[in-house]
């Protein structure tokens, strides 16, 4: 793995230490991010919506055209396209933290298969290559900063989770249990980039 970016490591450290002290902490906030999955699947069940996963029944009739679609899909798509991007462009910017980002990167890419799926409309084409090393031309821009562009990051999926949670309230069907399940799993990206950004302070 890449050196972390200057700032980071403290005075005096290596390569290696960086790359053990990442995975350590990766494992202490693992525990965490289950946490905060399985009280938010409680709280979708106490609602009556179940705990309906990316595995859902996609929508029974559509035309595969994402105007088309109801309009709460359309919404998480567009918030997933765009924490996608922010994902990838911060990876770029900061190749050092990729231990954390690439699991959140294919996160998302997992999360824009479901919702096409969802959607009936086409899969969106592999990934070729790695992320990082081919942003897109409209990728938002990147604090310098390592700390301040997690710090960034982990604010978009807090927003994200919290919009999720919302559509999760007001979907119908399946959509419910698939924006509930989203909603957690950014959850615990925003827990995730929060702790990694306090320890690299």
């Amino acid at each position: 793995m890449a050196d972390l970016p200057d700032g980071i490591r403290p005075e005096g450290s290596t390569r290696n230490e960086d790359t053990a002290a990442e995975r350590c902490h990766t494992r202490r906030v693992a525990l965490t991010r289950r946490v905060v999955l399985s009280s938010t699947a409680k709280a979708v069940a106490l609602l009556g919506l179940g705990t309906v996963g990316l595995g859902s029944v996609g929508l029974a009739a559509c035309s595969g055209r994402v105007e088309d679609l109801p309009d709460d899909l359309r919404a998480a798509l567009d918030r997933e396209e765009s924490l996608l991007e922010r994902a990838r462009a911060t990876l770029a910017a900061h190749p050092g933290l990729s231990l954390t980002l690439l699991a959140i990167v294919a996160d998302h890419e997992a999360h824009l298969t479901e919702l096409r799926r969802l959607g009936g409309l086409d899969p969106l084409p592999a990934s070729s290559g790695d992320p990082s090393l081919s942003p897109s031309p409209s990728a938002p821009s990147v604090p310098g900063s390592a700390p301040e562009a997690v710090a960034a990051l982990a604010e978009s999926e807090s927003g994200a989770s919290a919009d999720a949670r919302e559509a999760c309230l007001q979907a119908q069907g399946d959509r419910a249990g698939t924006f509930a399940s989203i909603g957690a799993s950014e959850a615990s990206h925003a827990f995730l980039l929060t702790s990694v950004a306090s320890g690299a302070t």
